[in-house]
């Protein structure tokens, strides 16, 4: 399972020249970030099973990252807009890894690597690609904070210089959730389910969307058999949640999936769809942060659970990450894109770029079914709010 990711900026003197004189201290930064004072590993290596021994993340001296510098000549403004542009177009921004290589009796698996993509006179892209047994959503943030702050901040060094293919058939759109409709949401919500004590942004979010892409699935004709189920996933951070907690500053990946129950196409839906989607995120997520280590008492369950075959959606991010506060010192990202939601049926929540209390959903689906959810996001929004 991989991640990629890509954030825009904007840039008037964006050229190769300028970079000529910046790029090392920026991007070098990069280097500087992971590999001082405690690097995390750049490769796993995975024993064949006849050798009793456990996969490894290792770095040692000599072991490097990827990192490409390319020109491209797409649009950058609409490249970065809401609207919806063409999934394919996002692919050059992000860099692959390395092929898995075996070598004795190891596989080695490739784990980060990174891209900047210059847009000449317009603006430019970091696109970071990594392993997810590497690191969480946190953990990237964090990260990129440390690599943003190194660059933004000029620390200068001597530098010794040592195709992402997905579906072409899909379009990305960027829905905001304003802080004004996320509490109107929630005030319906209060309404339809009096014995509420606390509603989330998130939840609510997390909730509607689901309901909409159900409703966008039945009204084309994807979903309407009696027989078709569906679920919701979420991953939930578990650093404050063992007993004792896993420090702040862990670097790696610290994640355990949250499921609601199976629920018909046709009821989710429905008139009460968005109810309906909400009780059962709320349950299972509530069910799920009660459990006292119950990543690892229940891996096995979980692991199982993943692998039904039972069609649904899963979330990518948090509101709490705030990726638009990233600086190069460039100023803040124009566009945070979540590249790896065209090869699963995902969708990405954040902070949006213009207000934190407001929520950036981010959606990849066929250009058809890209429509219909468009209309149905904001006809079932004027019909709840009024």
């Amino acid at each position: 399972m991989y991640a990629n990711r890509s954030r825009e900026y904007p840039s008037i003197s964006a050229t190769w020249h300028r970079w000529g004189e910046v790029s090392p201290a920026h991007f070098l930064g990069h280097d500087l970030a992971i590999l001082h004072p405690n690097p995390p590993g750049n490769i796993i290596l995975f024993p064949n099973p006849s050798v009793e021994k456990k996969p490894e993340i290792r770095h040692v001296e000599g072991d490097s990252v990827a990192v490409t510098f390319v020109e491209c000549t797409l649009d950058f403004n609409h490249l970065t807009g809401n609207h919806p542009r063409k999934c394919d177009m996002f692919y050059p921004l992000v860099p692959l890894l390395g092929r898995a290589q075996q070598v004795s009796d190891y596989l080695i698996i490739p784990l980060f690597s990174a891209q900047v993509t210059l847009f000449p006179n317009s603006g430019f892209s970091i696109g970071i690609t990594n392993h997810h047994s590497l690191c969480d959503a946190s953990t990237r943030y964090h990260f990129l904070k440390a690599w943003s702050s190194i660059a933004k901040h000029a620390i200068n060094m001597e530098y010794q210089p040592p195709h992402l293919v997905g579906p072409s058939d899909k379009v990305r759109a960027t829905i905001v959730l304003t802080q004004a409709r996320i509490n109107g949401l929630k005030k319906w919500l209060s309404t339809q389910l009096p014995n509420l004590e606390y509603i989330s942004s998130f939840s609510v979010a997390c909730a509607y969307m689901w309901y909409c892409i159900a409703k966008s699935h039945v009204n084309i004709g994807e979903r309407k058999g009696e027989d078709d189920l569906e679920r919701f996933t979420c991953m939930v951070d578990w650093r404050t949640r063992f007993d004792p907690p896993v420090p702040e500053t862990y670097f790696g990946n610290c994640v355990g999936a949250s499921f609601t129950s199976k629920i018909k196409s046709t009821i989710l839906a429905g008139d009460n769809g968005f109810v309906t989607a909400f009780e059962l995120f709320g349950k299972a997520l509530s069910e799920t942060l009660k459990k006292k280590n119950g990543v690892i008492v229940d891996g096995e369950t979980v692991i199982k659970t993943a692998f039904l075959p039972v069609p649904g959606l899963t979330v990518s991010g948090s509101p709490k990450i705030k990726f638009y506060d990233l600086d190069f010192g460039w100023g803040k990202p124009k566009r945070h894109e979540t590249i790896s939601l065209d090869y699963h049926s995902s969708i990405s929540v954040n902070a949006s770029k213009e207000s934190d209390a407001d929520i950036e959903i981010g959606v990849s689906l066929p250009p058809k079914q890209m429509d219909v959810l468009l209309s149905i996001f904001s006809e079932e929004l004027e019909r709840t709010l009024q």
